[in-house]
């Protein structure tokens, strides 16, 4: 899947550890949520793919913060 690609290679490459979740998983039916990619943030829940470097300045935002 290439959002969870993308989202691998972003937090290898800044050294972090990241939590996926299959898109079928329990996370996902109790969330009711019908479609990948989603992400879960601290401060927001996205459903839809997010483009790469939009993720990765967020997440680097977010650490600085």
């Amino acid at each position: 899947m290439k959002a969870e690609t993308e989202l691998l290679e972003i937090t290898q490459n800044l050294g972090w550890d990241v939590i996926t979740h299959p898109a079928d998983g329990p996370l996902a039916r109790n969330l009711s949520l019908p479609d990948a990619p989603f992400y879960v943030l601290p401060d927001m829940f996205l459903r839809g793919w997010m483009p790469a470097p939009v993720l990765e300045r967020y997440l680097i935002k977010r650490a600085a913060d």
